[in-house]
């Protein structure tokens, strides 16, 4: 949820300029301090950030069948992963993606979102 709340805050505020996304894979080193910042863990599976940071910014994607849906009305348990793990952290990102999110961020506009470039499903 993190990820995408500060991404909201600097997309919907004029006076943020830019977004720094910390790391794509968590560090061993900073791991074994208790840092796992990264959009996939050190054996390079996706972690729930990873979903997020993919489908935060296109709540509407493309369904294969020319319809569009929101991310949330995707099944995960009829979609191809890897892993029974990978499939739960895609569900968890679901539910992140599914929040009322003009509640938590000022000047939230799900319009802006939905004209920017799609992310693809699984």
């Amino acid at each position: 949820r993190a990820l995408a709340q500060a991404y909201y805050i600097a997309e919907f505020n004029d006076r943020v300029l830019a977004f720094t996304i910390r790391a794509e894979k968590d560090d061993p080193k900073e791991v074994r301090d208790g840092l796992s910042m990264g959009l996939r863990d050190e054996d390079e599976k996706y972690k729930p950030a990873y979903y997020v940071y993919r489908y935060m910014d296109t709540p509407v994607v493309p369904s294969g069948d020319s319809s569009e849906k929101l991310i949330s009305e995707y099944d995960a348990n009829s979609m191809w992963f890897p892993s029974n793990a990978q499939r739960n952290r895609f569900k968890a990102a679901q539910e992140v993606m599914a929040m009322n999110w003009k509640t938590l961020v000022p000047g939230y506009q799900e319009e802006k979102l939905n004209g920017m470039p799609y992310a693809f499903p699984m």
